[in-house]
């Protein structure tokens, strides 16, 4: 319930917001919230596979020695838990970093991309964070440096870019897809757009991808652990195009496209928002034959969600009525996923790591 609450609260001031985009106070009130729910995040008792990790991984020096270890979670991964470790850390200090941190960089860049940035902050703490930051450590953290990637590249500052790309693809290998971003900015013909959308479709529908998994398979081309994930019928399943989220991604680029030129119009970043989160799409789409990649390549481009959900305001004269049932339907997916699910384990303070040192 106590999730749900903090929804609720960040509610009203969605509200209020609307009345006045640029108020100062509001701003404050925005960060303070973001730095509450950071550290409150970062200091649950998260008692998961990194726990588990943490305790496995040597200190620096081990680390130093044997710097392939748990290679498998990224170089750069293993180097943080270790440096942690040697420090005097426990787990916790790796959620506070990794988690708490994924947090304040949504809060900032939500407010760099959008004027309605308590409407996606709220979008993301109804429905997003809760697969990302409370239960997928690395894969949230490369998830929200795509936001700084997309101002990095509109600024044409490639040499950072190419620096953050490295350093995220050695946190998780995931990352490496990051690199697509370079193509983002740029408006498209919606032609083209329409294109590859029905492309992705054939491509599932036909099976290019099962189809180039196997055989890639047979001609030992991949590695040990993503054979081990083609393999394994509890990642691999299908989707299926219907699968809500999916379908959920569809609706929303056929309505950003049917205003495509209007919103870009209202927006400077609009269409390198736009182009990641068509991206994100495709590649749901494309891989939904294979839920684990599906959800990972997707999920990757994910943390542009709530931004583009916030310029879809944009096409509508009566918005305060329109963000008024949208706050009524996300406070609904709130309360179904924070309390009737309880897809988030009730809150408590700080790991007990103690139960992992047996």
């Amino acid at each position: 319930m106590e999730y749900f609450l903090v929804t609720l609260l960040i509610s009203v001031f969605v509200l209020l917001q609307s009345y006045d985009l640029k108020n100062k106070y509001l701003s404050y009130i925005y960060y303070l919230i973001a730095i509450y729910v950071a550290l409150a995040v970062g200091l649950k008792g998260n008692e998961d596979e990194y726990t588990r990790i943490f305790i496995l991984i040597p200190n620096l020096e081990g680390f130093l020695n044997r710097p392939w270890i748990m290679l498998e979670k990224g170089i750069v991964f293993t180097f943080i838990c270790s440096t942690l470790k040697t420090l005097g850390f426990n787990s916790q200090a790796l959620f506070i970093l990794f988690s708490g941190g994924g947090i304040l960089f949504y809060a900032y860049y939500f407010k760099r991309f959008t004027n309605y940035y308590f409407l996606a902050l709220f979008i993301y703490f109804c429905h997003g964070i809760q697969f990302k930051e409370f239960v997928a450590l690395r894969m949230a953290f490369v998830s929200v440096m795509v936001l700084p990637m997309i101002l990095l590249i509109i600024e044409n500052k490639k040499i950072k870019f190419t620096v953050l790309l490295i350093f995220k693809t050695l946190i998780q290998y995931v990352g490496i897809l990051s690199s697509i971003l370079l193509f983002v900015n740029k408006k498209y013909n919606r032609r083209l757009i329409v294109l590859i959308f029905l492309g992705s479709i054939i491509i599932q529908y036909i099976g290019i991808i099962d189809q180039f998994f196997k055989l890639i398979v047979t001609l030992d081309y991949v590695p040990q652990v993503i054979r081990g994930y083609i393999g394994w019928d509890s990642l691999s399943y299908k989707l299926g195009i219907l699968h809500p989220k999916i379908l959920q991604q569809i609706i929303v680029i056929v309505l950003l496209l049917i205003f495509y030129e209007r919103l870009g119009k209202n927006s400077k970043y609009f269409y390198p928002i736009f182009n990641t989160y068509f991206l994100s799409t495709v590649l749901f789409i494309s891989f939904n034959h294979f839920a684990l990649f599906a959800t990972r390549f997707a999920g990757h481009f994910y943390s542009v969600e709530p931004i583009i959900m916030t310029y879809l305001f944009l096409i509508f004269k009566e918005r305060r009525i329109i963000l008024l049932i949208s706050i009524i339907a996300l406070l609904s997916i709130s309360y179904i996923n924070y309390v009737h699910l309880e897809k988030v384990e009730p809150y408590k303070l700080l790991i007990d790591q103690k139960n992992y040192d047996k």
